[in-house]
């Protein structure tokens, strides 16, 4: 609905600037009266804004207070975040735009606005006014000062705003659970700032709290064909109050807001979720993504190419006049997207960047586990006032089904659920888990595949530096018996012993490969961090992404190699070492470990914002299908034998090892990237975070 809303505003613009009015069309007026209807509800839209804000917003106002989880620090915060990130950068594209108008074009140019809130030439633009700016900027538009430039479109952020402190102003007033002299104090604060901002803003306030309501009210149990038929009823309504616009006056906008909060409550009775895969809420879900940068940016793009195409009188809409405009239209849809992918889509790390260096702690709502739904609901009707005595249990558990199936609305309500589901609605990478050797220390992985050579002399039988790296990647006792099964190394044991090879052999090489292992370790030499490890890790845990290790070397072994990375700056969240999980390699198990030490509630939500980055077949895989997986082949232990060979061979026999590393791991790994090596992976960060906002899993 939201992104729908915006396409309204969007068309509703468009139209306006490019082409006559439909009284003025000159020929087959009949033939444009449907898409002349669908262009003409830019204000109507603008109400449905409100109403969805009412609703998000509002609720999360009113969840927040009822749980006593209620911070204006953190409200604030989120609030002024998500407004700025695009506002901002909005504003300035808006003075860009204006700008290049004042230079093309005479000042007395005639705009094509029916909106009598947007200028008619190009003196009324107010770009040239720092006051307008940054009046704009704090939401003070058409309360203190003008609107800033041809982005007058934007007057309705000011409502926004001022109804986003408003209405937990209003709430805290009126809860009982609130200290007596904060009571007095936001309803103080709350009549001074009506006073202040006066009617022409708080007279649509009404349609903003007719989402909120939606809140309090209890949940329908209404079937597929009702909710079919309200949104049939919805769409002719929101036409006919357009229409009547003239007539009702603010009795459309109060219409609209009261049909807009109705069909909220009658869709919130679906207890399954629309397909993701059907064309429709494929759409809608796109359009919502950037829905906000749509509607800030939009009306200065499309007023440039306006000035610029249509001159003095607007298009007939013939079909040369309809194609350019619907090109213009597609071409300010790509320009608000491309907006979006630097601004609005990035507002999450925005948030938690600005909250950390505020000191703030990230706000993640935490209920107490053992909190029922009554409990929970009757402590919301005792603070507001607004739920009845009847949500009761009695009244909960009479909506079991049969097979005591619980409904969605009151399984969401759940305490330990709401924290389930708070964890889940943030759409980027939180975390990395990285290997040792190969990946972000000991380029070739030479420590391990010298010992394992050694071992087997040691036993008596001689193995092949391939031999030895084939299975890269496992846990080191479950290397040793890999090694075993090989067929040329199965062959000359059973030459060499007479028999097959069995697991007193691999307990007998493993019990050498240890200490072997951990004195060669006491070199620093296998210590050395791969180019850019220690920066970039730095930087990914000032950004808030939470750094594991996971690797087939035994505690012992990962104690040695992380105290030498130390010394060098590479610091990791947590590790996991093989022997600390009954299941290594390829499970997922080190990962959920790690995930685990770093406190991680909502399991499902977090390995879906991981990404594995691993060297090996096995290490890539490691977490499928569960997290996202990487591959790196530069370093690889499938490059060369040893870092000795390597600087012996020439650039073209490296080149190709190199190439060969990577085909490798694209073939055989399953992981969703295979690059170089870490300098690559910020790349691969921005594009996992661009397909989780899109609802992407691994």
């Amino acid at each position: 609905m939201r992104g729908a809303a915006a396409v309204l505003v969007l068309v509703f613009h468009w139209r306006n600037l490019f082409f006559v009015s439909y009284h003025e069309i000159g020929a087959h007026r009949w033939l444009f009266f449907a898409p002349y209807s669908l262009t003409a509800g830019g204000h109507e839209a603008v109400m449905i804004f409100f109403v969805l804000s009412g609703y998000l917003i509002g609720g999360s106002v009113y969840r927040s207070m009822a749980s006593n989880q209620w911070s204006w620090a953190s409200y604030l915060t989120h609030r002024l975040v998500r407004l700025w990130v695009v506002l901002v950068p909005g504003l300035l594209l808006c003075l860009l735009w204006d700008m290049l108008l004042y230079w093309g074009i005479d000042s007395t140019h005639s705009f094509h606005f029916s909106d009598p809130a947007l200028p008619k030439t190009l003196r009324e633009l107010n770009t040239d006014s720092a006051a307008a700016f940054f009046g704009t900027l704090f939401f003070l538009q058409n309360v203190v000062v003008p609107a800033f430039g041809s982005d007058a479109a934007l007057w309705s952020l000011a409502n926004e705003f001022w109804y986003y402190i408003l209405f937990p102003l209003g709430m805290l007033s009126i809860l009982s659970s609130t200290r007596l002299r904060t009571r007095i104090l936001t309803a103080g604060l709350f009549l001074l700032l009506c006073l202040w901002l006066g009617k022409s803003l708080l007279v649509l306030f009404p349609v903003w709290l007719m989402g909120a309501a939606v809140l309090v009210l209890p949940r329908a149990r209404l079937n597929n064909s009702i909710r079919w038929l309200a949104l049939a009823g919805y769409v002719p309504t929101i036409f006919l109050c357009t229409y009547l616009k003239g007539r009702l006056h603010l009795g459309s906008d109060f219409i609209i807001g009261g049909a807009t909060a109705a069909l909220i409550w009658t869709m919130l009775s679906a207890t399954q979720p629309a397909s993701r895969s059907s064309l429709v809420p494929r759409l809608c879900r796109g359009f919502a993504r950037f829905s906000y940068t749509l509607y800030v940016v939009h009306a200065p793009f499309l007023l440039l190419f306006a000035s610029l195409l249509v001159g003095t009188a607007l298009w007939q809409p013939t079909w040369p006049e309809i194609g350019i405009g619907l090109g213009i239209l597609a071409l300010t849809i790509g320009y608000a997207y491309g907006v979006a992918a630097l601004t609005e889509f990035h507002t999450d790390s925005v948030r938690a960047w600005v909250e950390r260096h505020l000191g703030l702690e990230v706000h993640r709502t935490r209920r107490t586990q053992g909190a029922s739904v009554r409990a929970m609901l009757a402590a919301a009707s005792r603070s507001a006032g607004f739920v009845e005595e009847q949500i009761m249990s009695e009244s909960v558990l009479s909506r079991l089904s049969a097979s005591g199936r619980v409904p969605e609305d009151i399984r969401h309500a759940a305490a330990q659920q709401r924290r389930f589901d708070t964890e889940n609605t943030e759409h980027s990478v939180a975390y990395l888990m990285l290997d040792c050797s190969g990946t972000t220390m000991d380029r070739y992985v030479d420590a391990p595949a010298i010992v394992f050579v050694e071992v087997f002399k040691q036993y008596g039988l001689e193995i092949t530096m391939p031999e030895a790296r084939g299975p890269m990647g496992l846990r080191k006792d479950l290397h040793i018996r890999a090694i075993t099964q090989i067929p040329s190394v199965r062959k000359r044991f059973i030459d060499k012993f007479g028999r097959e090879p069995g697991q007193s052999d691999v307990d007998a090489m493993f019990a050498v490969f240890v200490p072997t292992q951990l004195a060669l370790l006491r070199n620093g030499a296998y210590h050395t961090l791969l180019p850019g490890v220690g920066e970039l890790c730095k930087e990914w845990q000032k950004q808030g992404i939470k750094i594991g290790v996971t690797t087939g070397f035994t505690r012992q072994m990962l104690d040695l190699l992380l105290a030498g990375a130390a010394k060098q700056g590479f610091v990791p969240d947590t590790h996991c070492a093989g022997d600390e999980v009954e299941l290594p390699r390829p499970t997922a198990y080190m990962v959920v470990k790690n995930l685990e030490r770093m406190g991680v509630y909502n399991l499902e939500n977090a390995l879906r914002r991981t990404i594995k980055v691993d060297d090996t077949v096995s290490g890539a895989g490691e977490g499928a299908p569960l997290c996202w997986r990487v591959g790196v082949s530069k370093w690889s232990n499938y490059v060369a034998d040893s870092w000795d060979a390597v600087r012996k061979m020439s650039a073209g026999d490296l080149a190709a090892r190199e190439q060969a590393s990577k085909a490798k791991l694209v073939s055989e790994s399953g992981a969703h990237y295979v690059i170089d090596d870490l300098r690559a992976l910020p790349a691969v960060i921005a594009d996992v975070n661009q397909r989780l906002a899109n609802g992407e899993r691994p």
